[in-house]
């Protein structure tokens, strides 16, 4: 990624903020005008989801697949590189069945799993409360201080909320798939392929919900290149395979080629 490309995606996407920002700031003395309502609900939403696909990119990049010599930030990229996803989804091992199981992040074991209710739930409020202390501090407080707008506050905080929220859900869908709803869905489908290339190459499709980051960084990438798909599976076929015991022999680092590992 160029770091000119990178300015200036960040720059679109905080231009577009910044010009909401200034909308509710102007009708915070009346916020449910027509234009306090336009501003303040779908206004919100456009922020939360513009910032949150920035914020997520940086994080997912940054700390999610890049090691730090900070213990907490480390911590976290261990669970996701090397527990998530060369230890538990592999591009060949892409789907489980049986219920959503979650690695322990009190105290974090990248290659264990909960195993029950509390330590699951534990660890989804762990992720949650992650994704919230980026939100509190980088969105909904600012979004206060910025424009004493108490509506457009509120949809900033609701959008955050749900946004989180699907975010954990639909991951959790694509890798434990059980014929939801959901899953018919163009949306999903699409989410459930750009997903899985980035399993395959973590350099790439590094937003989930919303690839914007991806589109303006450079980092969106639609289809496996032909060595890749020799490597591994194809997308219809990941979707398939049975689940099968996971263990780090014979598991390739996602991102890594087959005969580079074997090679080292």
């Amino acid at each position: 990624m160029k770091p000119a490309r990178f300015m200036g995606g960040a720059v679109a996407i905080l231009g577009v903020v910044a010009v909401l920002v200034s909308l509710a700031r102007v009708t915070a003395s009346d916020p449910f005008s027509p234009l306090g309502w336009l501003v303040g609900i779908p206004g919100a939403v456009v922020v939360i989801l513009t910032l949150g696909a920035l914020y997520e990119w940086l994080v997912h990049r940054f700390i999610y697949h890049g090691p730090s010599r900070v213990p907490m930030l480390q911590s976290i990229h261990v669970i996701h590189q090397r527990g998530h996803h060369w230890h538990r989804f592999p591009p060949d091992r892409y789907v489980e069945a049986g219920p959503i199981e979650r690695i322990p992040v009190f105290p974090a074991e990248p290659y264990a799993l909960c195993g029950a209710p509390r330590p699951r739930l534990l660890a989804w409020a762990g992720q949650y409360a992650l994704y919230m202390a980026v939100g509190v501090p980088l969105a909904f407080v600012p979004a206060w201080l910025f424009t004493r707008n108490p509506l457009f506050t509120g949809g900033c905080v609701v959008a955050g909320v749900v946004v989180c929220y699907f975010f954990i859900r639909v991951h959790d869908v694509i890798h434990y798939p059980a014929a939801r709803m959901i899953e018919r869905q163009a949306w999903f489908r699409f989410l459930d392929r750009h997903h899985y290339i980035h399993h395959i190459d973590n350099t790439v499709n590094l937003n989930f919900l919303l690839p914007l980051g991806d589109l303006l960084f450079g980092t969106l990438k639609l289809q496996l290149t032909a060595h890749q798909a020799q490597l591994w599976p194809s997308f219809e076929q990941a979707k398939r395979l049975p689940s099968a015991p996971a263990s780090v022999a014979g598991v390739v680092e996602p991102g890594v080629s087959r005969d580079v590992a074997v090679a080292s």
